[in-house]
């Protein structure tokens, strides 16, 4: 009798853990046409192909799933540096999320200001007076941003016609429309791309250009920023001549709560198809493999990730300290 049941117990015990393991990988981003759901499908894809069942599930933006990578609603997602540290501080009246982890530096976000080239704008200091789009709902850590690009050549709200809009697809099609002058958006999506394309003269990135559009100056403003240069090419076919603007370092993001070998099963498959995932995904190539450590982190890295960058010689002291700095916020 004793038998039957230990019999019993054991395979109840397996058949749970086997439910377990076969649960979907959940990975949360932006909608459809940014770079953000264009990453995710391909990482979801190539996770699946090495046995680890991932599917992308799109929100209208970070405000929306940033909080929920803290559920189980969703496994993981991508957050910049700079959003995740705002959530994982709980800066700027945010709910603050210190299960936050970092599990791998997936591709750098060259961010900033556009407008239509017959505008005749090409700088920041051109904005003044204009309509420009600055809080973003669907992304609220993009107003902090946003802001940070502005002061960065001396402007504030009060020196431009501000805008709120619902989010980024909407915001873009009002510069098209001309409901706004300038929204901000990352460079070299293939929307970006298409609206160059269909705009009668084209679009044109505004430049950083004031006193403080440094990379230590844009960092005491917003963690995780810095400065980033976009030059003309098969990543950034729409860009005329190179512009400095913004830049912000995606992290695919998890909670504390995610098994350590699950992810350092991710982790180690992205590694492993780097360079397929570069050749599929343009803009992974913006990201070479040996920075998947990146120190640029806004949250400490989950120790299954921080166990395969050991593994591979691509965790550093500056991790180290990172992480550590991270630990005490």
């Amino acid at each position: 009798m004793f038998g039957f049941r230990f019999l019993a117990a054991t395979a109840a015990t397996l058949m749970l853990t086997a439910g377990a393991q076969a649960q979907p990988i959940t990975i949360a981003s932006n909608p459809a046409g940014t770079d953000s759901n264009t990453v995710s499908s391909g990482i979801a894809k190539y996770l699946s192909a090495k046995g680890i069942t991932a599917l992308v599930r799109p929100y209208s933006g970070t405000s929306v799933y940033g909080s929920l990578i803290t559920t189980p609603e969703v496994t993981m997602g991508l957050l910049t540096g700079a959003d995740g540290y705002m959530r994982y501080t709980g800066a700027d009246e945010r709910e603050k999320l210190p299960t936050l982890r970092s599990l791998f530096r997936a591709f750098p976000l060259p961010y900033g200001y556009f407008a239509r080239c017959n505008s005749q704008m090409q700088t920041i200091s051109d904005l003044k007076g204009h309509r420009v789009a600055v809080e973003i709902k669907a992304n609220g850590s993009l107003g902090t941003i946003n802001r940070a690009i502005l002061a960065s050549s001396g402007l504030s709200e009060d020196d431009v016609d501000a805008v709120a809009v619902g989010n980024l697809p909407s915001g873009i099609q009002g510069v098209v429309d001309g409901t706004i002058d300038a929204m901000t958006v990352a460079a070299g999506i293939a929307r970006m791309q298409e609206v160059n394309a269909t705009t009668p003269g084209g679009i044109c990135y505004l430049e950083l250009d004031g006193e403080k559009a440094t990379q230590s100056e844009l960092e005491k403003a917003v963690f995780g920023l810095f400065t980033y240069v976009v030059e003309p090419g098969p990543i950034f076919p729409e860009v005329k001549r190179p512009v400095k603007i913004a830049a912000l370092d995606f992290f695919m993001t998890a909670d504390a709560s995610m098994d350590e070998q699950q992810a350092y099963d991710v982790v180690k498959a992205i590694y492993d198809n780097w360079e397929q995932l570069q050749e599929d995904y343009p803009t992974l190539r913006k990201a070479p493999r040996d920075e998947l450590a990146s120190a640029t982190n806004g949250v400490p890295f989950h120790p299954g990730a921080m166990r395969f960058f050991k593994e591979v010689g691509l965790w550093s002291e500056e991790n180290a300290a990172r992480d550590a700095g991270l630990a005490g916020k």
